[in-house]
């Protein structure tokens, strides 16, 4: 077998996926470069539509106009058929740099491909 450097790793495609078609949600860790995030899988749907609800402080029609334009973000990634993922979302990303857990989650977004490993369940401080 030849290798032919840094590859995508199906499973956690497979996994994202599943998430994004189902909107199933459920707790994973992450090793990437920088060391551990650990939060709950989230589907892509899920990730713009709560970007959008946190830029919900203006007027209505403001509000309306920021969630509309997360939207088609969304719909402008799910179009063209079903092109393997390269994204990844979580949401009460917390992470584990330096042997610290981070106490407060964010809302987090990343390419698959820069994912070293994972397992599922999420680290407890």
């Amino acid at each position: 077998m030849v290798w032919h450097g840094r590859q995508t790793d199906w499973l956690l495609q497979r996994l994202v996926q599943l998430v994004n078609n189902t909107e199933l949600e459920f707790g994973i860790t992450l090793t990437v470069d920088a060391g551990l995030i650990s939060g709950q899988l989230i589907s892509g749907k899920h990730y713009f539509k709560t970007m959008a609800e946190a830029f919900g402080g203006g007027s209505a029609d403001e509000t309306q106009e920021i969630r509309d334009a997360f939207k088609s973000l969304w719909l402008d990634e799910d179009e063209g058929g079903s092109p393997p993922v390269q994204f990844i979302h979580l949401k009460n990303a917390r992470f584990f740099i330096g042997g610290q857990l981070e106490p407060h989650g964010v809302l987090w977004r990343g390419t698959i491909a820069s994912v070293t490993g994972f397992n599922l369940g999420e680290l407890v401080a």
